[in-house]
């Protein structure tokens, strides 16, 4: 005996042609509202349906990550205040700076700048070497208006330091 079943496969008929026509014609409405609403559905009841994205604004959703690539200029060694120039503005700012006058502050891009002798600390001595180079002493150069930095949690990139910020999803 033979126990094998026949199967027997039907083409597609007009009847399921019908079905697949009204899904892409739904699947194309459901496109257009996207299109015209800016992203937002709204419901039967008329009510505003969104979905939320999973990083905030100004990331980008990776391999199920909130990425953020930050790109910034790297900073000449001695440009304390960043406008490209060493001159006598940026020694009287680490001056202050180091005297802790008030609002005198550094970010961490200024630190760099500012830490001229690169020993992690931002003392009298980078501004000793500071007032060096703005009084034509080369032998103290160091780098200073040439060589360009990034702080530490930025990887350099010819004149730009980037960091990639990775945060957990919302």
């Amino acid at each position: 005996m033979n126990n094998t079943k026949k199967i027997k496969i039907n083409k597609i008929g007009d009847k399921h042609k019908k079905i697949i026509l009204v899904l892409v014609i739904i699947e194309i409405i459901i496109i257009i509202s996207l299109l015209a609403t800016g992203g937002k559905l709204t419901n039967l009841s008329g009510n505003s349906v969104t979905h939320d994205y999973p990083c905030d604004e100004d990331y980008t959703f990776e391999d199920n990550k909130c990425v953020k690539v930050v790109e910034k200029n790297a900073v000449l060694l001695g440009d304390i205040d960043k406008n490209g120039i060493i001159n006598v503005s940026d020694r009287i700012y680490l001056s202050r700076y180091i005297d802790k006058w008030q609002g005198y502050t550094l970010d961490e891009f200024s630190k760099v700048a500012a830490d001229i002798n690169k020993d992690n600390k931002i003392d009298e001595s980078d501004i000793n070497l500071l007032n060096n180079y703005l009084s034509d002493n080369k032998e103290a150069n160091l780098g200073i208006g040439k060589d360009r930095f990034c702080p530490k949690n930025y990887n350099m990139d010819g004149t730009y330091c980037k960091q990639t910020i990775v945060k957990d999803l919302k």
